[in-house]
């Protein structure tokens, strides 16, 4: 979910999508009775736009409010490239070709993703290096800006954690190393401080969280790979085993990380190579899924949708 050196078509037909702040026409399709306007459902009168009928908390497709947990896929990993490029990642595709392009962020051409994570909504949360945060719909790539977070930093990792009937996004601050939650659930994302990040760590984490409730960090380190470890919510003190990645052919430039399946995935950019890791959560063992591949990942999350993904595949 990050990019250190510094969500299926973004703009549809009329018919399917009205365009919203980063475009403006009146007109709709007359044939249809309801339209979208971002992610609002709205009356469409004569081929004109009428009022709004109902705001999605989870994306709006074809003139009506979509349920995206119920859309096959949604509980894939979801990233995002230094190309703007959503993709889907599908491990259950591994050792074959487990990407899936979804669509082209247009949320700030001007800018540069850094880091993503999924709530359980399907709603893809995108921060830009610029410090402005997008909602962005896993169905089509549509970015709605949710603003730029008050008193907190920049840019910073990002994750989804659940206690079981509610979820928290944690953030990781890129230079103060510090733990927050970025709270969305009003306006604009609002920074609350918690505690500076305690792993005896040489660079600032990625955060992943997991159905169990557990908030892990990904740390990178110079040539070795770095370590996934649990981070304590409360206090940002890294406890559990430490398990480390295999060592990298150079400097990480770009890395992301997602949970899915009782596996972490880790993706890294080192010496102009992509490469995806895998640490399984219980048993600690490492090994490279895929040793090259087209994208340079710098944001990466998957959905608490289906939880009972949340196990431990066989070795």
């Amino acid at each position: 979910m990050r990019f250190v050196v510094a969500l299926l078509l973004t703009i549809a037909a009329c018919k399917e999508r009205l365009p919203d702040s980063q475009g403006s026409s009146p007109s709709c399709d007359p044939t249809r009775p309801k339209v979208c306007v971002g992610d609002s459902v709205v009356q469409c009168v004569d081929g004109s736009i009428g009022k709004t009928l109902e705001q999605c908390k989870a994306g709006c497709r074809a003139g009506t409010c979509t349920d995206t947990c119920a859309v096959k896929g949604v509980e894939l990993v979801y990233v995002v490239d230094s190309g703007h490029n959503l993709l889907s990642f599908d491990p259950q595709k591994l050792p074959g070709d487990p990407f899936r392009m979804i669509g082209t962020l247009k949320c700030e051409p001007s800018g540069q993703p850094f880091s993503m994570a999924v709530a359980s909504d399907g709603i893809a949360w995108v921060l830009y290096n610029t410090g402005r945060v997008y909602r962005v719909s896993i169905l089509d790539a549509h970015c709605t800006k949710a603003g730029d977070p008050a008193d907190g930093t920049d840019t910073f990792g990002m994750g989804f954690a659940t206690d079981g009937t509610s979820e928290t996004l944690y953030v990781a601050g890129n230079n103060s190393q510090e733990l927050a939650i970025l709270d969305i659930a009003q306006g604009a994302p609002r920074w609350r401080p918690i505690a500076t990040i305690a792993a005896d760590q040489h660079r600032s984490p990625e955060l992943t969280g997991t159905a169990d409730g557990k908030l892990f960090g990904y740390f990178p380190e110079p040539v070795s790979g770095g370590f996934v470890q649990e981070i304590e919510r409360s206090t940002g003190v890294a406890i559990g085993a430490r398990l480390t990645l295999g060592a990298t052919s150079g400097e990480i430039e770009a890395y992301a990380f997602a949970h899915w399946g009782g596996v972490f995935y880790v993706f890294t950019t080192a010496d102009h190579t992509n490469t995806v890791h895998a640490i399984h959560r219980k048993s600690g063992k490492y090994e490279v899924v895929l040793p090259a591949h087209p994208f340079e990942v710098v944001g990466a999350g998957v959905s608490t949708c289906a939880p009972e993904l949340e196990r431990e595949p066989p070795l």
